[in-house]
């Protein structure tokens, strides 16, 4: 039997797999606003969500929230199991963190009623959280490690960003998203209108549980991907190969201006004269690759010695002829070693392609070359 080889071979098969690519219209990504997670670095971290969480758990906190994440919890879990009873943690309700077990192991959180000895509640409610950990934790040895009063129940939970199945008896499984999602229900019942930072506490929770879940999600564009990979493996030898043209562009630019091109990183590289190497052009190539036709070109300074002599510069740049819509920076803000000190974009046009080394070239030297020869007359005799 014949396989047929997934990678398109010739010209037409890698335009026709492009033309269907553009037929594609991808959905815009949800861009989310900072909140503490995201600012303080931790959007991740399973213990810094449960911190939040115990602090939400604990009724007598000065969240002014009460029993609001209690009682979400309670609902979400009755709504997975009958063995609730009815006066279920009905009280006032404290949250241990990290509790120890039989074996050494630690528990997220427990929540509990009344505390009657080491590991010994009259009811109780321990929750193992995971965000994108795989479960590798002794369920059992935790359930088992939590004593209750006689007759009085103790319920497990583990909580996740998507559902988990085949868990030891006492559990259930509680998406992240749904625990908010009943919170956020219940809140009119419980917010008074008082402790408006903890109300922003609790959005930014909930955006950054969104966040969280939303990146695991298999959505449209992700199918998308998984099903055209050929395809796009098409499209990324095209792109290669086109950024390959524009690098050897730039490097012909480089010779045109009598000078050399230096550098191999993706989105710019640097023009230079040998010997000075501290004063060159830098030719940004971000936008281009976006937009087909943006290419900034830009004098660059770089080191200490280099910035030291910008008074000087300015001074030997009074007379010396600038291009049209040449941007020059002639001070320096002193907090970093390198320094734009002229700046120009270009806009290159699809049937200018071709010949760019040429039209950039042209362009430079008549644009900014006057000014890098003034400053680099100043920098080789200082």
């Amino acid at each position: 039997m014949e396989l047929k080889d997934p990678i398109p071979r010739t010209a037409e098969e890698i335009q026709q797999q492009i033309t269907e690519l553009f037929d594609y219209n991808p959905l815009p990504r949800t861009e989310y606003a900072p909140d503490l997670f995201s600012l303080s670095g931790f959007p991740h971290y399973e213990d810094v969500l449960s911190n939040w969480y115990a602090f939400f758990f604990r009724t007598e906190e000065k969240h002014g929230f009460g029993r609001l994440f209690v009682q979400a919890l309670l609902d979400v879990i009755r709504s997975k199991t009958s063995d609730i009873p009815g006066s279920f943690m009905d009280h006032r309700v404290q949250c241990k963190r990290e509790v120890q077990t039989k074996k050494g192991n630690y528990i997220d959180l427990v929540l509990y009623d009344e505390e009657n000895d080491v590991n010994s509640f009259n009811q109780s409610i321990l929750i193992e959280n995971k965000v994108y950990h795989i479960l590798h934790n002794d369920l059992i040895d935790y359930y088992d490690s939590i004593k209750t009063k006689a007759g009085e129940h103790k319920q497990g939970v583990l909580m996740t960003l998507w559902p988990l199945g085949d868990l030891p008896p006492g559990y259930v499984n509680i998406t992240h998203r749904e625990f908010i999602g009943k919170v956020l229900s219940l809140l009119p019942q419980y917010w008074g209108g008082s402790g408006e930072k903890y109300l922003i506490y609790l959005k930014d929770i909930e955006q950054n549980i969104q966040r969280l879940t939303s990146e695991m999600q298999m959505n449209t564009n992700i199918r998308f991907y998984i099903e055209n990979t050929s395809k796009f493996h098409a499209m990324q030898e095209v792109a290669r190969e086109a950024c390959e043209f524009i690098y050897g562009q730039i490097e012909a630019t480089a010779y045109l201006l009598k000078l050399e091109p230096d550098g191999k990183q993706y989105d710019y590289r640097h023009i230079w004269q040998r010997g000075v190497d501290h004063v060159y052009y830098t030719v940004l190539l971000t936008d281009f690759f976006k937009d087909g036709k943006t290419i900034h070109v830009a004098l660059e300074l770089w080191t200490k010695k280099a910035l030291d002599l910008m008074a000087s510069y300015n001074t030997a740049c009074e007379d010396v002829h600038v291009g049209k819509d040449v941007i020059v920076k002639p001070s320096y803000d002193g907090k970093s070693n390198f320094h734009y000190y002229a700046f120009k974009t270009y806009t290159i046009e699809p049937d200018q392609i071709e010949n760019l080394s040429e039209i950039l070239a042209t362009g430079i030297k008549e644009d900014m070359e006057p000014i890098r020869k003034a400053i680099t007359a100043v920098y080789t005799t200082a």
